[in-house]
Parts: C-alpha cells; structure tokens; sequence
C-alpha cells in the first residue's frame, strides 16, 4: 500500500523476515522480524544517521544503559531528550547530536508515542537515514484471515484502522516542505 501526502508519498508495508537455521534434517525456517514497516521520504537528507529505539534495547555488560553502540560501522552516542516520558519508553542514538535533537522534535515524539500506543508497545525503532524515515513495529500476523474470529471481527478491524491512521498521520506530518539552499 503507498500513501500519499501532499509532497512525496510514503509507502507501508506488511513485511516479513525469516532465516535458515541449523544443517541437515535440523535445518529449519525462523521468523526474524513481522510487522509494518513505513518509510517517509523527506524533501532534503539528513547529515548523520538517528536511530530511535525502545529503551531496554541495548545495554551495557553489567546491566546499566550503554552511551555508544556501532551499528553497520557507524558509531552512535546515546542523545538525552527533553520529554521525560519519551525518554522511559525510548533511546534516541546518532552520529550528530544536534541533527538528532532538531529531528526527535516535540510533535515527533508526540506522534511516535501516538503510534507506539496504537501497537500497544510493541519493539518500534525508527532511524532516520540519507532522506528517508523507516520506522519497524513488531507485531504478529495481522493480516491473516484464518486468524480472525467473527466475533471479534469488528474491535480488530476498528484497531487496525486506528494503527494505520497513526501510521498515516505520521508520515503526512512529517513530510515536510522543499526548502531552498538545500
């Protein structure tokens, strides 16, 4: 599905990610990853690379909250934030501090947690790359039809249409508009 804003579309999708394991007889499919993944093209490209996590992600070897992680190469610092509640549910990690603060702006974390309370906590990280938002919630198979009991039919078509809509607004706020210069 790609949904459209005003300015540059932003496409959903349903994805799913699974992995060999084992050898022989005892190799075996693994779900890795199931869930939406929503990417919004922004109208310029960021200078560093912001990855926004749940808080209890990455932690140190004692237990404690880690200050630098390395993902793919590139080296993050944790950012403090200033919304006490964003930073209990999430961490926000960057190679350039202050684009990370300009980007995790009030109306973002607000939307965030919008969308993070739709999917009922569910594993969401966000990074921000190049122009591009992706943003990965975690979730079991929403979409399959066996799955659904006719009794409750219509509260998870309701729940759906609620994720989706935040998902939505989201990726239609945050498109913002072609600046000069840049």
């Amino acid at each position: 599905m790609v949904l459209s804003g005003s300015q540059a579309g932003f496409p959903l999708h349903e994805v799913r990610l699974t992995e060999e394991r084992g050898s022989g007889k005892s190799r075996h499919t693994v779900t890795v990853f199931r869930g939406p993944l929503l990417s919004v093209e922004f109208n310029r490209r960021f200078i560093g690379t912001t990855l926004v996590t749940r808080e209890d992600r990455y932690h140190g070897s004692f237990g404690g909250k880690k200050d630098r992680i390395t993902i793919n190469g590139t080296v993050m610092d944790r950012v403090s934030m200033v919304d006490p509640r964003f930073e209990d549910t999430f961490t926000v990690w960057s190679d350039d501090g202050v684009e990370a603060r300009y980007l995790v702006h009030p109306e973002y974390v607000e939307l965030l947690m919008a969308v993070d309370s739709a999917y009922h906590g569910r594993n969401l990280r966000a990074l921000f790359q190049g122009g591009e938002l992706l943003i990965v919630i975690e979730t079991d198979d929403q979409f399959e039809s066996g799955l659904l009991e006719a009794s409750d039919d219509m509260r998870l078509l309701e729940e759906t249409i609620a994720q989706f809509t935040t998902l939505a607004d989201l990726g239609h706020r945050l498109n913002e508009r072609p600046r000069s210069g840049f």
